[in-house]
């Protein structure tokens, strides 16, 4: 989670394409406890992450079987790799006052826990801030996929799909592997050799950059499909996981070969 933290202080958020049929879902933290409202069933669903002040949170649907008190209890001390056991991580980002984290999912039928971790060092902590539960009922007509431009693809470990992006247009990122990945572009400034360079050897603070890097979604388990529509600038990228676990050795994954170079026309 270090790593991923660092990242996120200076993050510009995605915006997720929306389409009548789609839920609008907003989850918003008051203090410790998050509500959650416009939500009718299962299919494709907006969530909309409103928070008070920085946070980066989860969105975590259990196992069959798993009690939500037993992993409320628990999660405080869970990593984000721990947490695999008891559930499926289908969201993550970071909001603050005024700049929610939006994705759109397919929201099947079951129990999901918010898991919210905020604050540094001595003062971190990390919390379940409450939970919803997704009914066995078809919210609004057939389950539609959102229309997207482009698709990328996170691989265990390495990226597939789309190298070219437009600038505008929902964007599909799919895990197709089995560990844990987040997806994290960049504007480089000077030499984009030297920035690929950097990120494989996993020393992200010597990129240099021209700009704040985009969270496109957060960690996020094998299996899952998020789709956003990122605000990007025409240019070219770094994009890469920034993730490390004892599955990768403690190393990011960019290290491992999850770096690459996007064009945004």
């Amino acid at each position: 989670m270090k790593i991923i933290l660092g990242t996120l202080a200076a993050l510009v958020l995605a915006v997720p394409a929306a389409q009548a049929a789609v839920q609008d879902v907003q989850v918003t933290l008051d203090e410790q406890n998050a509500q959650v409202e416009g939500l009718d069933g299962y299919g494709w669903a907006m969530l909309t992450l409103n928070a008070p002040r920085d946070v980066y949170y989860s969105i975590v649907r259990l196992h069959p079987g798993k009690d939500t008190t037993a992993f409320a209890n628990k999660a405080q001390r869970m990593s984000p790799t721990a947490m695999e056991a008891w559930g499926t991580t289908i969201a993550g980002g970071s909001a603050s006052k005024g700049l929610p984290y939006t994705t759109t999912v397919d929201l099947a039928p079951g129990l999901y826990e918010i898991v919210v971790f905020e604050g540094e060092g001595k003062k971190a902590q990390q919390y379940v801030a409450g939970g919803f539960k997704v009914r066995d009922v078809l919210a609004a007509g057939p389950p539609t996929e959102p229309e997207t431009t482009a698709t990328v693809g996170l691989r265990d470990f390495r990226f597939t799909g789309a190298r070219t992006l437009p600038a505008g247009g929902g964007l599909k990122i799919v895990n197709e592997g089995q560990q844990l990945h987040e997806l994290v572009v960049a504007k480089v400034k000077g030499k984009m050799s030297d920035a690929v360079k950097a990120a494989k050897a996993g020393t992200f603070n010597k990129i240099k950059m021209a700009g704040p890097p985009a969270q496109l979604i957060g960690i996020v388990s094998g299996g899952t499909t998020n789709v956003v529509e990122p605000k990007l600038a025409p240019g070219r990228y770094l994009m890469l996981c920034a993730y490390g676990d004892r599955n990768s050795r403690n190393k990011p994954h960019a290290a491992l070969g999850m770096v690459e170079t996007i064009t945004v026309r």
